[in-house]
Formats: C-alpha cells, sequence, structure tokens
C-alpha cells in the first residue's frame, strides 16, 4: 500500500506557489519587434500631390497643387529620376492655370519636368516608425535647371508601404530653371506688378515596394 501511494505521489505534478500574477514572463513576451529590412528594391511612386505657392504684387499668396510625380526611387546613394506632371498645375481659378500651362510652362510642348535626385541608404524601419532623410538634386525644365535641396521625412506605414514628406517648404529659384522670360511674359499676359522668383514647393508622396 505504501508502495502506491508513493508511486501515485511521484506521478502528480507539483502546483506552484508563485501568485498567477508573478508567473515569470516568457522570452517572447519581452522581445521587442525586430524593424523590416529595408526593400533592396526601388521603391513606385503610387500617389500623392505637391503644393506650390507663389508671390504676386509683392505680398499675395497664390496657391497650386501639382500631381505627384511618378517614377522609381532607388535608396542607394545613386541618383533617381521622377517625371513632374507640371501640366496638372491646379490653382483653382481656370484662366490664370491656362495662362500658366501656355505661357509659363508651355505644357503643350513640354508637359513635364523632371526631379533627379539621390537619396541616401534607408535604414530598416518598424511599421510606424520614421527617419529624416537630406534630399539633394535638381529640377530640369526644357529652359535648364534649378537645384533643389531639402530634409524630408520617410515612414513605413505598412509591410510594403511607405510615405515620404517634405519636413518644411522649399524654394525652387525660376531664375534659375532658365525661366525668367516666360515669367516675365506671365507677369505682361496678367497685368501683374510682379511675381516672385521663388517658388514655395512642400508635398507628400505615397511609395510602394513592389
Amino acid at each position: 500500500m505504501l508502495s502506491l501511494i508513493l508511486l501515485a505521489l511521484a506521478c502528480t505534478p507539483a502546483e506552484s506557489t508563485a501568485p498567477a500574477g508573478d508567473q515569470a514572463p516568457s522570452a517572447e513576451a519581452g522581445k521587442e519587434a525586430e524593424p523590416k529590412a529595408a526593400p533592396q528594391q526601388p521603391l513606385t511612386v503610387r500617389g500623392g500631390q505637391l503644393q506650390l505657392v507663389q508671390i504676386k504684387n509683392g505680398s499675395a499668396e497664390v496657391g497650386a497643387t501639382v500631381d505627384a510625380p511618378t517614377g522609381q526611387i532607388a535608396f542607394s546613394g545613386k541618383p533617381s529620376e521622377l517625371s513632374i506632371p507640371v501640366s496638372t498645375w491646379n490653382s483653382g481659378m481656370e484662366l490664370r492655370d491656362q495662362r500658366l500651362h501656355d505661357t509659363f510652362f508651355h505644357a503643350g510642348e513640354h508637359p513635364n519636368a523632371t526631379w533627379t535626385v539621390t537619396f541616401p541608404e534607408m535604414p530598416a524601419l518598424e511599421q510606424g516608425a520614421s527617419t529624416t532623410l537630406p534630399l539633394s538634386g535638381e529640377v530640369a525644365f526644357y529652359t535648364g535647371k534649378a537645384p533643389v535641396s531639402f530634409e524630408a521625412t520617410l515612414t513605413r506605414t505598412g509591410e510594403t508601404t511607405y510615405t515620404l514628406a517634405s519636413k518644411a517648404p522649399f524654394e525652387v529659384s525660376i531664375a534659375a530653371a532658365g525661366l525668367g522670360e516666360n515669367l516675365q511674359a506671365l507677369i505682361t499676359e496678367c497685368a501683374h506688378e510682379s511675381i516672385g522668383d521663388a517658388v514655395k514647393v512642400s508635398g507628400s508622396l505615397e511609395l510602394i515596394a513592389e
């Protein structure tokens, strides 16, 4: 009989004496999510918008939008080329927009500008995490090229999706792009006292690794 009692005790698991709330955490519970490795392939621009502001007659701000550039961005330290559809310029006033398209951009023959920009290598990011990237390059019109440099915020929004947004508006010089004569023709046509040389630009792009 004694041997049967001892056998039964040996086969019964010992109960924990620690309170339920004091159980030791598992290794998985304390493990933080690993940052997602940066994609090796270029990211494709799939949406977004650029916002632009010009100053006319010394102080009046005129805002407009342009559809997102098209193309792919390589985070490799090498230049990427994006096509900016300047023919989509929209200020909300049809006559003004038509004059910009015809007199300033000559969008019938030159519907796009080209943004050449160098992106540094992308760090690994957890979903929802962001990083600041210094960007430099130039925007080219049929008349010439203007330098463009600014800081942007890159955020991983999903498994394969990102957003890229300017941290603050940056300026592009009309004269540097070789569009000075076009600007003077626009001032004359619109009967303005002046239109400023600097165009303030900001925007946000949606990117995806395909």
